[in-house]
């Protein structure tokens, strides 16, 4: 049971990987989205400046939720967001604190546009 409310939905896409390419490579795709309730997500930060003259932007976000849903690769879309982010790295754990305090994960996000 989560520690808060839950009041948000974010949809979520699995990495899958099934078969060979002609190069003899795995075939990567994504599973069909699922509604995933959240505590809610927030920037980390400022968005980042990738290229030259300004033609690319990294945007990351947090997204905070009770259970670890999303692994390395997955596709996470937020509501009001057209465009899904890419799961970096594993869920944090923020479990273990002292004094019992367990309020859940934190999943980073990123997405590149330009």
């Amino acid at each position: 049971m989560a520690a808060f409310p839950e009041r948000w939905a974010v949809s979520h896409e699995a990495r899958t990987t099934g078969g060979l390419d002609e190069m003899n490579m795995p075939v990567e795709g994504f599973s069909s989205p699922v509604s995933v309730p959240v505590y809610g997500w927030g920037p980390p930060g400022a968005d980042e400046i990738i290229r030259p003259l300004e033609t690319g932007v990294k945007r990351d976000l947090d997204l905070y939720c009770a259970t670890p849903f999303a692994e390395h690769g997955d596709r996470v879309t937020v509501p009001g967001e057209r465009l899904p982010f890419k799961v970096e790295g594993y869920p944090e754990d923020y479990n273990h604190g002292p004094f019992g305090f367990a309020p859940g994960y934190r999943i980073n996000l990123v997405r590149v546009e330009g």
